[in-house]
């Protein structure tokens, strides 16, 4: 396996800038995903490192060499498309080997590969059916045997999921982590998909407009996002935004704004130092954005809270039953919020209550840069 690095890469198609000076390394051995929405450059990102399409400027390397001008034979990289790419005329076996046959590998070789990645993808029952014959799941699993057989320095993940059902997603989620988990592969994963990023990745890289916004672990970068998009990006539901002003009275910081009655949310040093803004202090000032997530608020019916500090009033909008939780979608002021809340909270639409947010949990961003006031 090896290490992929991008130095400077950029690439422009005629007036359209795809992708704007990129620098990453993917290490030796890691699980990568990049992830955004359509048009943010990960696609490209993915064909400049297969060789599929040429960077306008920058260099790549893998496993520590140059390979602008390498073609995509020569650069020793597995790809999985989002559309499994198998020939209908050829059986199982026949798909997952044609690879080691172009190659002139010995047939013994070449049939000891197919049978142990078929093994551990659990598809060796299979091997003398043609693709028509096989559920979508099967057909993917058949695309990724085709990939692990040639033991490549770097694999290439394009949204390889997307085809499936949503529970089948969730299936071969799993047991895409547990697979690259054994082959030990560098890999560098390209999905849309929130969910498939947080699970699957060593790191996520995410991005907008052709440039990387933020580089990290999942949970960090979902918990510390660096700016207004990354943090409404990555979560669902998502992230609630409400426009606020911030200024200091009495030594303490008040969070006022146009639908959040005067008082209604203050902050102590205390409260501070759990946001880890403390050594920011002399940002809190001007126009910002509260960020909050759905599963920071908490929801108390008028009867059971009265209006104090701490309490933010609102009316229940629509409530969603997800099984495992509630999704209400709730008015304060003129503004929208979405929040969580257990399955067995019996709230109904009409209802009005009171709000009350994490405090640790909550994220201040620049009113004009966007950025987290704590990054």
């Amino acid at each position: 396996m090896a290490q992929i690095r991008y130095q400077h890469v950029g690439k422009r198609f005629g007036a359209v800038q795809a992708l704007e000076d990129l620098n990453l390394v993917v290490a030796d051995r890691e699980f990568v995903t990049l992830v955004g929405p359509s048009g943010c450059g990960k696609s490209t990102t993915l064909n400049l490192t297969a060789g599929l399409e040429d960077p306008s400027r920058g260099e790549i390397y893998i496993d520590g060499q140059l390979v602008n001008a390498v073609p995509p034979g020569k650069r020793d990289i597995a790809m999985v498309f989002q559309s499994y790419a198998l020939y209908p005329h050829k059986t199982v076996r026949e798909n997952i080997g044609f690879g080691l046959k172009v190659r002139k590998m010995a047939r013994a070789e070449i049939e000891s590969r197919v049978q142990q990645a078929a093994q551990s993808l659990e598809i060796d029952h299979l091997l003398d059916r043609k693709p028509r014959q096989l559920s979508g799941g099967q057909r993917q699993r058949v695309a990724l045997g085709r990939a692990i057989t040639r033991n490549p320095k770097a694999f290439l993940l394009d949204e390889p999921l997307s085809n499936l059902d949503a529970k089948l997603r969730i299936q071969m989620r799993a047991e895409l982590k547990l697979l690259f988990a054994r082959v030990e592969g560098t890999v560098l994963y390209v999905t849309h998909d929130q969910a498939e990023a947080m699970t699957l990745s060593d790191r996520v890289v995410v991005m907008h407009h052709g440039q990387v916004q933020q580089v990290g672990p999942p949970l960090e970068v979902y918990n510390q996002p660096r700016n207004l998009f990354v943090a409404g990006f990555l979560g669902s539901p998502n992230m609630n935004f409400l426009d606020c002003h911030l200024h200091v009275q009495d030594g303490m910081w008040q969070v006022q704004g146009e639908d959040m009655p005067e008082g209604a949310l203050t902050l102590t040093e205390a409260d501070l130092e759990a946001m880890d803004l403390l050594a920011h202090r002399d940002r809190l000032h001007g126009s910002a954005i509260l960020g909050i997530r759905p599963e920071d608020i908490a929801f108390s019916p008028r009867s059971e809270a009265d209006a104090t500090d701490s309490h933010l009033p609102c009316q229940v909008i629509v409530v969603e039953p997800m099984g495992s939780m509630n999704i209400l979608v709730v008015a304060v002021g003129r503004q929208r919020l979405m929040i969580s809340t257990g399955p067995d909270q019996d709230i109904r639409a009409g209802e009005r209550g009171w709000l009350t947010f994490n405090r640790a949990k909550l994220h201040f961003f620049h009113g004009e840069t966007e950025l987290n006031l704590r990054a």
